[in-house]
């Protein structure tokens, strides 16, 4: 290979690190921006919190103020109550709430595990994985359910075989 072929290589190769570079830079902006979302309500919830603990007059005109902001909201229709809801309106909204409580419980659940577990041991273990697995209460009880319901139809099934039996036996 001849000089020239060498340093147009090595230009194919500069230019394709500045574009990998590149990208690299926009995948950390964006993850930038989900910190920068979440640094924000945190912002907010601890100058709420500083505000109830050093002036309670100021926290009660916030409160005001929001309460009267969402009465607001409810007046132009924005938010919705329950008994304004269509049927459909209020099993998606249930299944909505079910889905965040369910997220938030497993988010809680997870954060217990870790404090509990020791950090040494965490690297090797699946402690999240087993959270994401467990069944809820309602489940379990479901399932319950469900098996005695089984049990008490073999049982019947059984008794009525052996009425078939000696109903055959008979004749």
């Amino acid at each position: 290979m001849g000089k020239m072929q060498l340093r147009s290589r090595e230009k194919l190769a500069c230019r394709r690190d500045k574009v990998r570079n590149e990208k690299k830079k926009k995948i950390n902006k964006g993850a930038t921006k989900q910190k920068a979302k979440c640094s924000i309500a945190e912002y907010y919830r601890r100058r709420r919190e500083k505000i109830k603990a050093t002036n309670p007059e100021t926290y009660e005109l916030a409160q005001k103020k929001e309460r009267d902001r969402y009465a607001k909201r409810v007046s132009e229709g924005k938010i919705k109550m329950v008994a304004d809801m269509t049927d459909r309106e209020k099993r998606t909204a249930r299944k909505r709430r079910k889905e965040y409580a369910a997220k938030y419980f497993s988010k809680k659940k997870r954060l217990q595990e870790e404090d509990r577990t020791p950090v040494a041991s965490q690297a090797g273990s699946e402690s999240t994985s087993a959270v994401d697995k467990s069944e809820s209460h309602q489940r379990k009880k479901g399932k319950k359910a469900v098996r005695l319901r089984l049990e008490s139809d073999k049982k019947r099934i059984q008794s009525l075989e052996s009425d078939l039996k000696k109903v055959i036996l008979k004749y």
